[in-house]
C-alpha cells in the first residue's frame, strides 16, 4: 500500500476528534487488551490480539456478529467497554494505523523516559524571577474563575510540559516500567552481613500484634481501632524512620527472592519472618482500611467508601475516598 493511502488511514481514525483524544481512547484499549495476554506488556503484544478485539468491538458496536474467531474473551469485552461512548467507531484498518504508530511511539518512549525531565522548569521558581529566570507558570500559581487572565501568564514552552500534556499517549506497560527503574534507582542500598542467612542490622524489626488487632476491629468505638489495628500499629512503628530506610529492598538468601524494608515479629504467633508474615502484614493492613464500619464510612477513618460503593449505585462501585472525618481531612491519613 501507498505512503498516501497510509496517511489517509491515519486521518479517517481520528473521525473529527481531535488527535489527543482519539489516540487516548487507542491507548487505552490497547492496554486494556495487553492486561490480557501473559506478559501484559502493551508495546511487544501480538498484534493480532489488538487485531482481534478491535474487530470484535467494532462489530458489535454495529450490530454485526465478528467472523473471527475470538482469541481472548475478556480482551474482546474490554476493547468493547472503551469504545462503548462512541456512536460511530471508525473502520477497524484506520484503528490499526493509528495503534500502530502508538506502539512505535512507545517503544521509543519507554527508552528515552529515563533521559528526559518531567519537570518544567517553571516548577523550580518563584514568582518574581526565580531560580531559572522565569515566572511561575499558571499551574503552579493556580488558576481561577478569570480565564481572561491567563494569558497574562507565561508558559516557557519544554519537553516535561509535552509529556505531561501527552501522559495519556503512554501505555500502563510503559508507565510501569519507568515507575520500576526509578524505584530500582532509588533503593537504598544495604550492606550484606556477615553471616548470609542473617539479615543485616540495618533491617530493623516490627513487631506487629494481630490478634490484639482483629479484636480491635471487631469494637464499636473507634480509638480503639485506630489504635490497636494492624495499620496504625506499622504507623507508629515507623514513625520516627526517615525515608531511607523504608527505601529498602533487600533480598535475604532463603526468603523466596521477597524484597523487604524491615523484619517482622508477628506477636503471640510463634512465626519467623522469611518473607511471608512481611507479606501478611500489608494485606492485613490493607483490608483493615478499606473496612467499612457503618456502610458510609471506613473503620479508620483513613479511607471511605464513595458514595456509589456506599449505595451500590452507578459507576466505580469498588472505589474509595481519603476519608474527611466529622473535622475535616485528617492528618494521619497522608501516611505516605
Amino acid at each position: 500500500e501507498s505512503l498516501s493511502e497510509y496517511r489517509d488511514l491515519l486521518s479517517l481514525g481520528r473521525q473529527g476528534e481531535s488527535m489527543i483524544t482519539a489516540d487516548t481512547r487507542l491507548t487505552r484499549l490497547v492496554s486494556a487488551v495487553a492486561d490480557f495476554t501473559e506478559d501484559g506488556d502493551a508495546v511487544e503484544c501480538d498484534f493480532n490480539h489488538v487485531v482481534s478485539a478491535l474487530e470484535f468491538a467494532t462489530s458489535a458496536k454495529e450490530g454485526k456478529k465478528s467472523s473471527n474467531v475470538a482469541i481472548n474473551v475478556g480482551a474482546n469485552q474490554a476493547a468493547l467497554a472503551v469504545l462503548a461512548d462512541r456512536d460511530k467507531v471508525p473502520p477497524t484498518r484506520a484503528l490499526l494505523a493509528r495503534v500502530a504508530v502508538l506502539r512505535s511511539l512507545n517503544r521509543r518512549a519507554r527508552w528515552a523516559l529515563p533521559w528526559l525531565s518531567l519537570r518544567p522548569c517553571q516548577e523550580g521558581t518563584a514568582i518574581f524571577g526565580g531560580l531559572y529566570g522565569h515566572g511561575a507558570s499558571v499551574e503552579r500559581a493556580g488558576r481561577n474563575k478569570l480565564k481572561h487572565l491567563h494569558h497574562l501568564w507565561v508558559q516557557v514552552p519544554s519537553v516535561a510540559t509535552r509529556i505531561r500534556l501527552c501522559r495519556k499517549l503512554l501505555f500502563s506497560s510503559v508507565k510501569l516500567t519507568f515507575l520500576e527503574s526509578v524505584t530500582n534507582a532509588t533503593t537504598t542500598p544495604t550492606p550484606l552481613s556477615h553471616d548470609e542467612y542473617e539479615l543485616p542490622r540495618e533491617i530493623r524489626t516490627v513487631r506487629v500484634n494481630r490478634l490484639k488487632a482483629r479484636r480491635a476491629m471487631a469494637d464499636q468505638d473507634s480509638r480503639t481501632r485506630r489504635k490497636y489495628s494492624v495499620f496504625f500499629q506499622l504507623l507508629n512503628e515507623t514513625r520516627s524512620w526517615g525515608g531511607a530506610a523504608l527505601r529498602r529492598g533487600f533480598v535475604a538468601k532463603g526468603h523466596g527472592g521477597q524484597r523487604r524494608a524491615f523484619k517482622v515479629k508477628l506477636v503471640g504467633e510463634g512465626v519467623n519472618d522469611y518473607s511471608g508474615p512481611y507479606r501478611e502484614v500489608f494485606t492485613d493492613a490493607m483490608i483493615e482500611i478499606v473496612q467499612s464500619h457503618d456502610g458510609a464510612r471506613g473503620a479508620l477513618a483513613v479511607l471511605d467508601p464513595t458514595p456509589n460503593n456506599a449505595t451500590q449505585v452507578g459507576d466505580g462501585r469498588d472505589l474509595f475516598m481519603f476519608s474527611m472525618g466529622e473535622k475535616g481531612p485528617n492528618p494521619e491519613t497522608f501516611v505516605g
